[in-house]
């Protein structure tokens, strides 16, 4: 089960008290999603359940307890976690591991569709199941209900889930871990949050008597703490009938202890904590202004939160822009509303920070701090930020009737734990149609400047511990930010290049054979200059067209001397812009266009992810049609791509995980030097023409590429711009293909040992290769193998074992650059226990 050590942060979704009112029927609350049933049973618990038909013939099952790790007592820290994983131990209905069992023998994924995760305030439970048959649909809701009142933790159970228990815990320990047991007491002074952590404490996990978990089970797995989310493709009224069946018989609690509400007290003024670690692998710096919590229940409350998320957006975009000019002392930056804990919310501005430059990225953030509150933002950022907010609301608003199931049940659960709103779309789309109306840049500026004036602020740095890398202390850092303080800064200026995308448009040229692929429901064209495109129209998503394109080549066809512009040559290219646009112009130009496209060279072949709404689909193809006929570099992109990249490769293998990886990458490709990672000496490596020479020659025309369009298709309109975007490019060089590069794993049994790190933990793996060539007969056999091997792996060592939290399991085939297999088991396990999971994962 994933346990959460933080409440997952939820950027942009907590909400402030202060703002302007915008009429008096504003201060109304806000409504929940019409299309949802909801009701309490005669005990407490709620239940919440909508219809809805993505994915078919299955639903979405949560159960949602308001308790976590807060409610814990000073015996029983970690055990609100450890309960958690009991329910899938044994139940009233399941005994032992039946319940992982039966749903895994009916299709249902454990981690995938059968998790669950704790943290300070809650747990959920989560469970998909079909929908199609009625004795399913039955258990389903059984064994929700036994979790929620009917989990038998005997003695036996418990003893062996220690041991997978503690292996989560192992696994949550590093640099991060020991970094972060100083700056939360910070953050979190003088509040129970400080010292709860969901994992709890290893002493405590290894040693406490059942008869505590049992308590904890007693005390807050209780109706009125719980609600019954369904969302699913059934029938509403049936579900009703099965969520009264099944809950109505477990008893409300008499004199129920008293939930308490912990707060995390204000703070007067600047706490700061600087912390460093052997063992980490980039500096960061955050910088946060502390904000007491505000439920979201008036749609006042809904119009101040798109303020506060077009205010996020925009400062976001800021900091992309300045990262791109190369002058920043940061690598990459951003900005948003959001809370850790629910107790508190903070405005958090964060940044990566460069090598050497740890106070120099403090300061910038504090400086844009100050430029918002001294100048605020421009009406054109706003705009574009309107444009691009109500462009995702109105891409929600069509795919009302494709929304997964998924997404919407998570909706109901924090509606119930935290009040966040489940109004619907449609409700959202026009309350946001509305807003943007409203919404004045002088109205956002006073509420930004709001944002940022807390007195409550905290610093929090963290990174590398090395020589040369200096960090500030609390004296440095609270006289810089006197000095900023008193600092008048140059306004922003918003530059646009309002140029059209193409100069010139292209002379369309043509389609010269259709024809229908047999079997997939999918059209063929092949165009004048040799290019292959593949069309298939779906009905999945209705704002959505899936696009990829792939030529055989790659860096291979290089020398290795070159590798280091060969291998980053789509990226600088990409990082530079394209036509006559550099990066932050294009992002501006593309403002409120639902799409992106990204080109790649990989060892062997080149081509383009992306993707395009139908109203996009031109823009997209004038982007694609730029990549082939005008790519851009600049040396200022290439400094910034270096800078950025440097950030994490001065540092990558400083981390055990890091250097246990690149050692195995160097053990499984036998050393082989095209496949090493980089290092700053190869970066150094990659030169500007090179990066434009090669991109030109893998890109010189769409001749040897095939191109995939999937999704909500008007074959007609596309056929129009694959004629004058695609066909209209003259061919090129055509019939390259790869060159073997000879990586290769090593042949016969290899065995290597790898130490790095202070704490008690080791990471497996286990690869078995060779030749293998797929078949229509033999290629669901890899997929069939990795599902049974992980069922097997995961009984073996987790459950009868007790040895490792979990244990990953992938099956590979390749055929290029020859026909093989690949089948990878890794796992994390204490040190002592290495060779006796290896045995028993052998013998599987």
């Amino acid at each position: 089960m994933r346990q959460f050590s933080l409440t997952m942060v939820v950027a942009l979704m907590a909400f402030l008290a202060f703002g302007q009112e915008v009429k008096t029927e504003v201060s109304q609350p806000i409504p929940l999603n019409p299309d949802v049933k909801t009701g309490q049973l005669s005990n407490g618990i709620k239940y919440y359940i909508q219809k809805n038909v993505e994915p078919e013939n299955r639903m979405e099952l949560r159960l949602a307890v308001n308790a976590g790790s807060m409610q814990e007592t000073d015996e029983q820290q970690g055990l609100a976690h450890f309960c958690e994983h009991m329910a899938f131990n044994g139940t009233q209905n399941f005994e032992k591991n039946e319940i992982v069992d039966y749903l895994e023998s009916i299709g249902t994924r454990f981690g995938a569709h059968l998790n669950a995760y704790t943290s300070f305030d809650e747990t959920v439970y989560m469970l998909q199941a079909p929908t199609d048959d009625n004795e399913i649909m039955d258990k389903a809701f059984l064994i929700l209900s036994d979790w929620a009142g009917r989990v038998t933790f005997e003695d036996e159970e418990v003893e062996k889930e220690r041991g997978v228990v503690i292996e989560e815990w192992r696994l949550g320990q590093g640099a991060n871990e020991r970094m972060r047991k100083e700056w939360f007491p910070v953050v979190f002074k003088d509040s129970r949050y400080a010292e709860r952590l969901p994992i709890g404490k290893k002493d405590i996990l290894e040693s406490f008597n059942p008869k505590l978990i049992r308590d904890f089970y007693k005390d807050w797995y209780r109706p009125d703490l719980m609600a019954v989310v369904a969302v699913g493709d059934f029938d509403v009224n049936e579900v009703e009938k099965l969520i009264k069946e099944k809950f109505s018989s477990i008893p409300a609690t008499k004199n129920p202890k008293p939930r308490v509400v912990y707060d995390v007290p204000a703070q007067e003024g600047l706490r700061i904590s600087v912390s460093s670690d052997k063992e980490a692998t980039y500096p960061s710096v955050r910088y946060e202004f502390m904000h007491p919590p505000k439920p979201t229940e008036t749609v006042n409350d809904l119009y101040v939160e798109i303020q506060t998320q077009l205010i996020s957006q925009m400062l976001r975009s800021r900091f992309a822009e300045y990262a791109a000019s190369g002058t920043t002392n940061y690598s990459m930056a951003f900005g948003y509303y959001g809370s850790q804990v629910r107790a508190k919310d903070q405005f958090t501005m964060f940044g990566i920070a460069s090598e050497n430059a740890v106070e120099g990225c403090l300061k910038d953030l504090m400086i844009e701090a100050k430029r918002i509150k001294q100048h605020g933002f421009e009406a054109t950022e706003l705009e574009r930020a309107k444009v691009a907010y109500m462009t995702q609301v109105a891409s929600q608003l069509k795919e009302k009737d494709n929304t997964p199931s998924r997404r919407l049940v998570m909706e109901y659960v924090y509606h119930f734990l935290s009040g966040n709103p489940a109004p619907g779309i449609e409700f959202e789309y026009n309350f946001t149609k509305e807003s943007m109306n409203k919404i004045t840049v002088e109205s956002l500026n006073k509420l930004a400047t709001q944002l940022l004036s807390s007195k409550d602020q905290v610093i929090v740095i963290t990174g590398p511990e090395k020589n040369g890398l200096e960090y500030p202390d609390a004296k440095s850092i609270a006289n810089l930010a006197k000095v900023v303080e008193q600092l008048e800064v140059e306004p922003y200026v918003d530059n646009t290049n309002d140029e059209p995308f193409l100069a010139n448009e292209p002379v369309a040229g043509k389609i010269v054979s259709e024809k229908k692929i047999e079997g997939f429901n999918a059209t063929e064209w092949t165009l004048a200059n040799g290019a292959r495109i593949i069309v298939k129209t779906t009905d999945f998503k209705n704002d959505e067209i899936l696009f990829s394109a792939s030529s055989y080549g790659g860096y291979s066809l290089y020398e290795l001397s070159e590798k280091a512009s060969a291998q980053n040559a789509a990226s600088v290219v990409d990082e530079s812009g394209i036509g006559n646009f550099d990066q932050t112009e294009l992002r501006k130009k593309l403002t409120g266009k639902r799409m992106y496209l990204y080109p790649y060279i990989g060892a062997y072949s080149e081509g383009f992810q992306g993707m395009s709404s139908p109203d996009d689909l031109e823009t997209f193809m004038q982007y694609l049609h730029l990549y082939f006929t005008k790519p851009r570099v600049d040396p200022k992109a290439l400094e910034v791509f270096k800078k950025q990249q440097a950030t994490f490769i001065e540092n990558q293998t400083k981390s055990p995980e890091g250097f246990y990886a690149e050692q195995y990458n160097k053990i499984i490709t036998q050393n082989n030097p095209w496949a090493q990672w980089e290092t700053l000496e190869t970066l150094e490596k990659i030169e500007l023409d090179k990066c434009l020479k090669v991109f030109s020659e893998r890109f010189d025309s769409p001749s040897d590429f095939t191109f995939y369009f999937v999704g909500n298709v008007n074959q007609e309109y596309l056929k129009s711009l694959v004629e004058k975007y695609l066909a209209s490019i003259p061919s090129g060089t055509c019939g390259e293909f790869y060159k073997d590069l000879g990586i290769r794993p090593p042949s016969g049994k290899i065995s290597a040992t790898v130490k790095k790190g202070s704490e008690p933990k080791s990471t497996v793996s286990l690869t078995f290769s060779g030749k293998y060539k797929a078949s229509k007969f033999n290629s669901m056999a890899p997929q069939a193998l990795e599902k049974a091997l992980g069922i097997k792996l995961r009984q073996a060592l987790r459950e009868d074992q007790g040895g490792t939290y979990g244990v990953g399991c992938s099956v590979r085939i390749n055929d290029v650059p020859y026909h093989s297999y690949t089948v990878s088991i890794q796992f994390g396990c204490a040190p002592e226990n290495v060779d006796k999971l290896i045995a028993v994962a052998l013998k599987e």
